[in-house]
């Protein structure tokens, strides 16, 4: 396994020239420079970027991943009045989701295969949809009407807010939403402003006030979940050596672990307003500079084309064989971690690479892998509680989505 220390690729005090120098040197004779194992390099010629909480009950922190259930049918024309779902007497509509899916698919953008984008951006959209209704759901049962008549938390639950207390705890959110939400979401997406939120938001097809929406009714939701689950599920300590080697034997996929690579980028796109050489000289400069001594996120965040650009160019853990880009795939994991690589150029761009840290493939052995089966087995039977309780609901309360065969959102018939 590769060192996982983050080292720093800085060369010694160079200067920065007037015109672009990166690659001048050829390859092997720059220290700071990847080696000659990157076919790429050797042709270069020389001298030469979770908004939303849209999500629902998941946090939207949490790295989104596809489901394996095929795409919708038909493909949904989403606009954002279209309606997606109704539940009980509220709907859903497409711009509660669309900003959430709009910046996933932006993460994502260099690992979706050309022309899949509306495919997964059909799958995106349906899984956040099931999210936000089954949020919806639970805020529901949450606020309905007690046998008694009076509106408010079921009084059959053993914990509730008192329904006086409603209103304040909405406002105590609103507030939390405000103060520490939306500056959360500025520092996140590199913005000084609540204006520029609102105008990343709107260009995403959200709006602050849908997400105040939406993080309120979340925050709800999750805590009256938490309540209707009651006391968690008996500790799974004591498990027969048998069953968990069978879990193990069963499971096998569930322990096997690719090749990652946690790295950083710096990227010039590929732009119809400009040369091809306009770009590279553009993307050397920025190579030099870091070469030079400056931070890589304070060149990545000045002048960096990349998907995370304004987060420094800093991108995530990256499991091998899941980028688009086969010239950046092959860089990833044959560049030595801490060292810069030469100028890599593919169909969206010229790019220049780091790894911080890389991890080899493997599998966890059985013994190591006990921990993990005992806590698989104890979310097992939590997930069921969840399971139960949210099948109760669709049975109480009407539910229509755009994915449901006639007849269409008035019928009043409960379905998934």
């Amino acid at each position: 396994m590769a060192s996982h220390g983050a080292h720093s690729a800085s060369g010694p005090g160079r200067a920065v020239p007037e015109a672009p120098t990166w690659n001048a040197i050829p390859v092997a004779e720059n220290p700071t420079v990847g080696t000659a194992a990157f076919a790429a390099a050797d042709v270069v010629p020389s001298p030469v970027s979770a908004v939303t909480a849209s999500g629902g009950v998941a946090p939207r922190d949490d790295r989104f991943a596809l489901s394996t259930e095929p795409p919708p049918l038909a493909y949904v024309p989403y606009e954002r009045a279209t309606l997606l779902a109704r539940v009980g007497s509220e709907v859903i509509l497409a711009g509660e989701l669309l900003g959430a899916a709009n910046e996933i698919l932006e993460e994502m953008k260099d690992r979706i295969p050309p022309g899949e984008e509306e495919r997964y951006k059909q799958m995106i959209m349906k899984q956040l949809l099931r999210r936000r209704l089954e949020a919806k759901l639970i805020y529901q049962d949450a606020f309905r009407t007690a046998p008694g008549g009076a509106v408010g938390f079921r009084q059959d639950a053993a914990r509730s807010i008192p329904p006086e207390a409603l209103n304040r705890f909405r406002e105590e959110l609103g507030k939390e939403f405000e103060e520490r939400e939306i500056p959360r979401r500025l520092k996140s997406l590199g913005l000084s402003s609540r204006q520029q939120l609102e105008q990343q938001l709107q260009s995403l097809g959200s709006s602050l006030e849908q997400e105040k929406t939406a993080f309120i009714e979340s925050v709800i939701a999750r805590q009256w979940l938490q309540q209707q689950r009651g006391e968690k599920p008996k500790q799974v300590t004591a498990v027969d050596p048998e069953e968990l080697l069978e879990y193990y034997r069963t499971h096998l996929a569930e322990f096997e672990r690719p090749g990652r690579v946690l790295w950083e980028q710096l990227m010039i796109r590929k732009r119809p307003d400009r040369s091809d050489a306009q770009s590279r000289d553009l993307l050397a400069v920025l190579g030099n500079r870091v070469l030079s001594g400056e931070p890589f996120e304070d060149v990545a965040r000045d002048g960096s084309e990349g998907p995370t650009a304004a987060q420094g160019g800093i991108r995530e853990w990256t499991v091998q064989g899941s980028l688009r880009s086969q010239i950046l795939e092959e860089a990833l994991f044959q560049l030595p971690v801490g060292r810069l690589s030469p100028i890599l150029e593919d169909e969206s761009g010229f790019h220049i690479v780091r790894v911080r840290r890389r991890e080899e493939a493997r599998r966890i052995p059985f013994e190591e892998a006990q921990p993990e089966i005992r806590e698989k087995l104890q979310e097992q039977r939590e997930k069921e509680k969840i399971v139960e309780y949210l099948d109760k609901l669709r049975r109480e309360i009407p539910v229509w989505t755009i994915y449901d065969p006639s007849p269409g959102p008035g019928d009043g018939v409960s379905r998934r």
